[in-house]
């Protein structure tokens, strides 16, 4: 038998060809397709746009994180040298410093009664658990004692 691709009305098949009558194939079948393959490119669709978002949503954060933190892209000039490593750490420390102060300003510090109260809580607490030690460490000597003799 010869092959023949283009010839959909016979119901031949030869080798690893196999050739449908249309008739075979039901118009359900192919509006079922077409309602799946429309659906699944809306949602095909969608997808994309959510995906765009989220990466321009990205980008303007990851923006902004530079211009919040005061980061330059600064490219050194032709014949410019850059700072010895000393300045560079210097600058570096000095910068880490203004962003703690500036952190340190932001924190709400309790009223001096508040923070005393804390310190005498916590001062209890550690001497409850040096005196529990303390007992427990006495008596597993005083155990230890006993079994050696």
């Amino acid at each position: 038998m010869a092959k023949n691709p283009k010839n959909t009305d016979a119901g031949t098949s030869s080798g690893n060809e196999i050739t449908v009558k249309k008739s075979d194939v039901g118009v359900k079948a192919n509006n079922k397709s077409a309602k799946e393959s429309s659906a699944n490119s809306a949602i095909a669709k969608r997808r994309n746009e959510i995906m765009e978002r989220r990466t321009r949503a990205l980008a303007q954060t990851s923006k902004n994180k530079n211009v919040q933190s005061g980061k330059k892209d600064k490219a050194l000039k032709d014949g410019e040298k850059r700072p010895n490593v000393f300045v560079r750490a210097g600058r570096a420390i000095k910068r880490k410093f203004k962003e703690m102060w500036s952190e340190l300003k932001k924190v709400t510090w309790p009223e001096p009664k508040e923070a005393f109260k804390q310190t005498l809580v916590v001062l209890v607490v550690v001497a409850s658990f040096l005196v529990v030690l303390f007992l427990m460490d006495l008596g597993l000597s005083n155990l230890l004692k006993l079994l050696i003799k």
